[in-house]
């Protein structure tokens, strides 16, 4: 849900075309390298991060990378306690974040 909404907050933006998260997932899933991802997406950027979780606290990371040099140009951690807010606040909150800090640029 995370990937989705970001890549949906980035359609707000008239000025970048983002490719649906849904084509790039099936990328990943398929083992495709970002190199060659961004070439077949014809994408100048990638978002790309992880989510790790325990039982109190999860920890998201996002980076974005530029496609052509694999140079990642910005990245932020995230961590927050399970029982601070719901899912769907951290959610809104991360994407918030991100948006204002990458979409900014």
């Amino acid at each position: 849900g995370l990937c989705d909404q970001i890549c949906t907050e980035f359609t707000n933006f008239n000025e970048l075309t983002v490719v649906s998260y849904y084509s790039s997932r099936k990328m990943a899933s398929q083992g495709i390298d970002s190199k060659e991802a961004a070439l077949l997406l014809d994408a100048t950027y990638l978002i790309t991060g992880s989510i790790q979780s325990n039982k109190n606290l999860i920890r998201i990371r996002v980076q974005l990378i530029q496609s052509g040099t694999d140079h990642q140009v910005w990245a932020s951690s995230y961590e927050r306690e399970k029982s601070e807010m719901g899912t769907f606040t951290i959610q809104d909150d991360i994407v918030k974040h991100v948006i204002n800090q990458i979409g900014g640029s």
